[in-house]
């Protein structure tokens, strides 16, 4: 998988409500998307023909999300986590946000 970036939220992020805010708002990518939980926890959402799944996250989870699949992220109010999201294509990153 040729993009990656990494996600570190915890009591030190700078802007983290905005960050959460934005994080926990449905969107969906253009591109496959993993996801490497290798810290902490929190609950990744998914809007799948308008029913909502929640999946608890932690160390060692591995998600994969397809492409225009809904979906969102919460890392609570006191976040402590990691992950490494992976991408086959840079533009796939761009987040396209719904009306949720």
């Amino acid at each position: 998988v040729p993009y990656n970036d990494t996600v570190v939220l915890d009591s030190s992020t700078p802007n983290y409500t905005e960050l959460r805010e934005k994080f926990n708002r449905e969107h969906f990518h253009t591109d496959y998307e993993m996801r490497l939980f290798t810290h902490g926890s929190a609950s990744f959402f998914f809007n799948i023909h308008n029913t909502i799944y929640e999946l608890k996250v932690g160390p060692n989870d591995l998600i994969s999300v397809p492409a225009n699949v809904k979906h969102w992220f919460d890392a609570g109010e006191h976040p402590n986590v990691k992950a490494v999201r992976f991408f086959t294509d840079k533009n796939g990153w761009e987040a396209h946000y719904t009306e949720k």
